[in-house]
């Protein structure tokens, strides 16, 4: 499996994209986002009630994310994915997915949501810390 950093490289230099697509199709992600999160519930033996009940959303609204019929914010999705206890590296996979910005340590709100994920925080402890610090809360 290639980086990132080698599928940009070749992307530069590539002269034909149908060729690029078909060498490297393995690689890059081509699924919409609820499909992505049910896999990755899956693969971690979370159940989505269990990730709604620690995300705090909404129930009506999470399945509705979880079915495709709804697209969350970039807030709700940091929310699902602390909810679902998720990595820092797979949080910023679906956030990748989810064609938001990945977490980025240079921005204050996103360092103490790091800091937070990090150090196994809740929603509510992050949301304190967020506040603490006059910053919108997830």
């Amino acid at each position: 499996m290639k980086n990132t950093s080698d599928l940009l490289q070749e992307l530069k230099t590539a002269s034909n994209i149908d060729s690029y697509l078909k060498d490297n199709e393995n690689c890059l992600i081509n699924q919409a986002l609820c499909k992505y999160l049910s896999e990755l519930f899956k693969a971690k033996s979370i159940s989505k009630s269990e990730v709604i009940r620690k995300s705090d959303i909404n129930e009506i609204y999470a399945y509705q994310i979880f079915s495709g019929k709804r697209f969350p914010s970039r807030n709700k999705l940091i929310r699902l994915c602390i909810g679902a206890q998720f990595t820092l590296d797979e949080i910023n996979n679906v956030m990748t997915v989810g064609e938001f910005s990945p977490l980025y340590p240079k921005i204050m709100r996103d360092s103490i949501i790091i800091f937070g994920i990090q150090n196994g925080h809740s929603i509510l402890q992050i949301n304190e810390l967020l506040y603490s610090h006059q910053l919108d809360t997830i």
